[in-house]
């Protein structure tokens, strides 16, 4: 198959939502021939739509680059492709699927996340339970030190103030109490909704949780 670098696009015109792309590829051999019979774009917003809307009815090749070298073709499509979606100002409207022109995008969540938590959520039973640990749980960001990390120097100060210091049998009583009441009770990351228990809950969510955007 000749390698023939291409610009297509897709997309849903009843819901009036849209996606330009470029197949540059050498191992797979760019051709058009390749456009949704073994190519689907790389767009993971894409393939939630194919999952949640089916296929697109609008399926175009836009333009073709068969002049010069191999690597002059994958740059020219490259470079039109830029171009495009920069005229589309594509990242400013909800019209278009791509996340991005050549990887500079925003910084809030790709619209596969978004659409995948929705997903999640949709006929989830909210308990009052659950609404209850999750006020709880948002009720920490007013805390003024919430979200701030230690510096080094805060941390060297307490560790020279806890060294030599020889707990009691009742502080380590006391200690063990206390951490085995953080392993059991769950905690709601005020991000993403997710529940879990002790050090991991933290180590992924809360401060360190991707979905946090503030």
């Amino acid at each position: 198959m000749e390698y023939l670098p291409y610009t297509y696009l897709i997309g849903w015109s009843s819901l009036d939502r849209w996606y330009y792309g470029v197949e540059y590829s050498y191992k797979r051999v760019a051709n058009p021939n390749n456009l949704w019979s073994s190519y689907y774009t790389s767009s993971k917003t894409v393939k939630v739509y194919r999952e949640e809307f089916g296929e697109p009815d609008v399926v175009q090749v836009r333009k073709t680059f068969s002049t010069g070298t191999d690597d002059e073709r994958r740059n020219k499509s490259q470079r039109f492709e830029k171009k495009v979606l920069q005229r589309l100002n594509v990242t400013a409207s909800n019209r278009w699927l791509n996340e991005s022109v050549c990887g500079n995008g925003n910084t809030k969540h790709p619209q596969w996340v978004r659409m995948k938590i929705s997903r999640s959520l949709k006929g989830r039973e909210f308990t009052e339970e659950w609404k209850a640990k999750l006020k709880v749980a948002k009720q920490g960001k007013n805390h003024p030190n919430y979200g701030k990390k230690r510096s080094d120097e805060t941390k060297r100060k307490s560790s020279e103030s806890n060294r030599g210091q020889t707990r009691s049998a009742e502080a380590r009583v006391k200690m063990s109490a206390k951490a085995k009441e953080r392993c059991s009770t769950p905690l709601i990351c005020p991000h993403c909704g997710k529940e879990g228990f002790g050090g991991n809950i933290y180590r992924y969510h809360f401060n360190n949780c991707k979905f946090k955007t503030e």
